[in-house]
């Protein structure tokens, strides 16, 4: 993973993009899931995730509490869908959609099939 932490803090609509490095992507593999972790995210709708320029996922969500307020955090996995994602360099951008904003520290990467985890990619924040 590179281009960590990703600092979404100024004004808004704005956006910062990750660069997931897949070695592999088993047939099987049928979601994706991204463990954030993450400071202040602590608004619903806060933000989003877009894969590869497709499809839009809400960050946070039902996560986002008001003690995630000025504190870093560890989600709940993102789960999204395997077809987004490709062997080899694969962008995750994240938008800042409202309020100050938020910072991803790290991301961690899990492949699922449809019984189980297939690999577990570890946490990688880059300098």
């Amino acid at each position: 993973m590179t281009g960590l932490p990703l600092v979404l803090t100024g004004a808004f609509p704005e956006s910062a993009t990750a660069i997931l490095n897949l070695p592999s992507l088993p047939a099987n593999t049928a979601y994706v899931d991204l463990t954030l972790t993450a400071y202040d995210a602590d608004y619903l709708d806060e933000g989003h995730l877009v894969v590869n320029g497709q499809n839009s996922v809400t960050l946070f969500d039902t996560q986002a509490l008001p003690q995630h307020d000025l504190v870093s955090v560890t989600l709940n996995p993102i789960r999204t869908p395997a077809s987004l994602y490709h062997v080899g360099s694969n962008t995750l951008t994240f938008w800042h959609d409202r309020s100050s904003g938020y910072r991803i520290d790290t991301i961690n990467v899990s492949l699922i099939s449809g019984t189980g985890i297939v690999s577990i990619f570890p946490a990688i924040a880059s300098p």
